[in-house]
C-alpha cells in the first residue's frame, strides 16, 4: 500500500522514507522506481496486536514502520515485545471525515502525523510542538491506496 497525504497544498506528497526516518516525499507514478519504492508498504498483521497492522518497507525487507520518542522510523524486527508493540497501528476512519487515521497500538491516543515532513505519533493539543491543534485532523488523515511499486 501507500499512504497519500490529504492536507490541502500536500497532496503530491506520501508517506515515505529516507534511511531510517519516515518523512513525506512528492511521488508519483512518474517518480523514480526507488522513490515509488521508498513510498510502498507491504501490510500485515500486527506484529503487537493481530487485529491491526504493520507496515514493512517494500525496498528494505524486515524493517517496518515504528516509533520511538513519538517519531516515526524505519526500524529492523529485532523479534522483542517493545518493538511488536510500537510498529503496531490500528487504522481508523480519518479524522477529517474522509480516507484513514492510523492509531498507535501502544499509545492509544496518539495518530500517525506529518509535521514539517516529518512522520510522528502526536496527539491533538499535546505537549509536543508536532501535537499542535492546526491542521491536526487533515495532518492524520491519509488515503491508503494500492502500492505505488
Amino acid at each position: 500500500v501507500s499512504f497519500h497525504v490529504t492536507t490541502s497544498g500536500y497532496t503530491d506528497h506520501y508517506i515515505s522514507h529516507t534511511g531510517t526516518t519516515v518523512n513525506t516525499q512528492v511521488t508519483s507514478s512518474s517518480s523514480t522506481t526507488a522513490l515509488k519504492q521508498a513510498a510502498s508498504w507491504t501490510v500485515s498483521a500486527g506484529l503487537g496486536n493481530s487485529a491491526c497492522f504493520s507496515f514493512q518497507s517494500v525496498d528494505t525487507p524486515g524493517s517496518y514502520i515504528r516509533h520511538s520518542g513519538f517519531e516515526l522510523y524505519l526500524g529492523t524486527n529485532d523479534g522483542t515485545q517493545l518493538f511488536h508493540e510500537d510498529a503496531t497501528f490500528c487504522p481508523i476512519a480519518g479524522l477529517s471525515g474522509t480516507g484513514s487515521s492510523l492509531r498507535s497500538w501502544s499509545y492509544p491516543t496518539r495518530y500517525w502525523r506529518h509535521y514539517n515532513s516529518i512522520g510522528y505519533i502526536a496527539s491533538n493539543g499535546g505537549v509536543h510542538t508536532f501535537d499542535a491543534t492546526a491542521l491536526f485532523n487533515n495532518d492524520v488523515t491519509f488515503l491508503i491506496e494500492t502500492s505505488l511499486a
